[in-house]
């Protein structure tokens, strides 16, 4: 046969999406599956050629060949569109998506994906009438630990404490690391006076934990300053927001270091 069955079901339901789509049906369908980009018309002749591609090579192999195998083999080996194909399993894909989300050094997120998540969190936050809180959290004199003891003890460092701060925040708070030692904590559902508790909590177990070679630092131990802002009353928006809890923090740091300051 050089077609596939009729299938009355499958013909109403592409119909279907076809009126609602109207003039970009087809063209989606093979975006979404080889990521070439073709016009309507020549997508919809293509359509038409993948589904007697995988009628023909189901025939073959004795078995089903789904949609997207038949797709990729038709623009590889038919037409070579399709020059390079990588396969790869679940896991894989998902290890390379959080490869693209979070920090190589400590695992937290990185600074462009914790600023989507902020909106995120801005507009439900929003929908919800609710309240919640950013701080900015800066290792103090961090510069003079790296000059000492070099650049791949500083980075030990940066994991443990990063390491450390995710074991005192829950589940559902999102740590960031913003650059370089600055790293950044957005408590959803969590007004100013919470936020400040476990800020300082924090800041108190840092300046307890047995970083090694904090001897040399100006108070014989790592130390922390942190910067707290509150959604709205501190800013309706992402960069309003961080502004706030960063100059909360520039306030720490001026004032003495190892402190935590709520939003001026």
């Amino acid at each position: 046969m050089d077609r596939p069955p009729d299938n009355p079901a499958l013909k109403e339901k592409v119909q279907r999406l076809v009126e609602k789509r109207q003039t970009h049906l087809y063209h989606d369908l093979i975006y979404s599956l080889c990521q070439l980009d073709l016009p309507e018309v020549e997508a919809q002749k293509r359509w038409d050629e993948i589904l007697k591609h995988k009628y023909w090579i189901s025939e073959k192999l004795g078995r089903n060949v789904g949609i997207r195998v038949a797709a990729l083999d038709y623009f590889y080996n038919v037409t070579q569109e399709v020059k390079y194909v990588t396969m790869m399993d679940v896991y894989q894909f998902q290890q390379a998506k959080q490869n693209a989300v979070t920090d190589w050094l400590t695992g937290v997120y990185l600074k462009n994906y914790f600023y989507t998540l902020l909106e995120k969190e801005i507009a439900r936050a929003a929908r919800l009438g609710e309240k919640f809180s950013v701080l900015f959290l800066d290792i103090d004199y961090f510069k003079i630990y790296n000059d000492t003891h070099g650049h791949l003890p500083g980075d030990a460092v940066l994991k443990e404490f990063a390491d450390a701060v995710s074991g005192l925040i829950r589940d559902y708070d999102i740590l960031g690391r913003y650059g370089g030692e600055e790293f950044v904590i957005l408590f959803p559902s969590t007004e100013r006076e919470q936020a400040a508790k476990v800020a300082d909590e924090i800041r108190q177990t840092i300046e307890d934990y047995p970083f090694p070679g904090e001897m040399i630092m100006p108070a014989k131990t790592l130390t922390i300053s942190g910067g707290i802002a509150e959604y709205p009353v501190d800013g309706a928006d992402a960069q309003t927001l961080l502004a706030s809890a960063d100059k909360a923090l520039y306030h720490s740091k001026q004032t003495g270091r190892n402190r935590i300051t709520a939003s001026l």
